[in-house]
């Protein structure tokens, strides 16, 4: 009987090792590609385009945003940080303004809503949204930012955290200040040069909005 346990042993080893090499291929197969990384673990885009993203929309209507801010410790990304941040794919380059230049509803909705199916919500909660002075600078400083992090430069979200990030976009947009990660609105220029205190506008399309079932959303206005 002796002479049969190292045949038995060897078993066993092959059955480890098989089990080690399937939890192996599992784990290859299940690993989140870059995209999935960076999705909202909830059904709740909380921040919205106010937190997890930034968008500066140029005085001609063109539109650039970036994600930011999102906490990435695994580095499931493989960006070699702790942090994703990554230029949003599926908005239009192009949005109406009405005769003020302010953004349309209609204009609001196209974006919420190729950002809610980009994530697969339902809800997304607009903190502030600006309507940019300057939408060269903005891009330039997101494109650094994001070459940074390509390159190797660790954005530790507990040092450099996304208000940071999203302050440094929107200030060379030309905000003077930002308080809070939170965005100001460009109709608000005379705002900007008084009061620290009253540099931050609100967005005028601020607030919660809610995908009905035919495409369109329900807005509620933030507080």
């Amino acid at each position: 009987m002796g002479s049969f346990l190292p045949f038995q042993t060897v078993g066993k080893s092959h059955f480890r090792l098989l089990g080690v090499l399937l939890a192996l291929l599992i784990a290859l197969f299940a690993t989140p590609s870059m995209a999935d990384s960076c999705r909202l673990n909830t059904k709740v885009a909380a921040g919205g385009l106010g937190h997890n993203a930034a968008c500066v929309v140029g005085l001609d209507g063109r539109l650039q945003t970036y994600e930011y801010g999102i906490y990435d410790p695994k580095d499931v990304n493989r960006d070699r940080s702790d942090g994703a941040l990554r230029e949003i794919r599926g908005q239009p380059p192009f949005v109406d303004l009405d005769e003020n230049g302010d953004l349309t509803k209609a204009s609001m909705e196209k974006i919420v809503t190729a950002y809610a199916d980009y994530y697969g919500v339902d809800e997304v909660n607009v903190s502030h949204f600006p309507e940019a002075d300057d939408l060269a600078n903005a891009e330039i400083v997101g494109s650094q930012i994001t070459q940074a992090i390509s390159n190797g430069q660790r954005y530790h979200m507990f040092k450099r955290n996304c208000d940071d990030i999203a302050s440094q976009m929107i200030v060379a947009a030309g905000a003077e200040k930002v308080k809070d990660g939170l965005i100001p609105n460009a109709v608000s220029l005379a705002e900007r040069k008084g009061p620290a205190a009253n540099r931050i506008a609100r967005g005028d399309w601020s607030g919660q909005w809610l995908r009905n079932g035919d495409r369109t959303w329900s807005f509620s206005p933030g507080e």
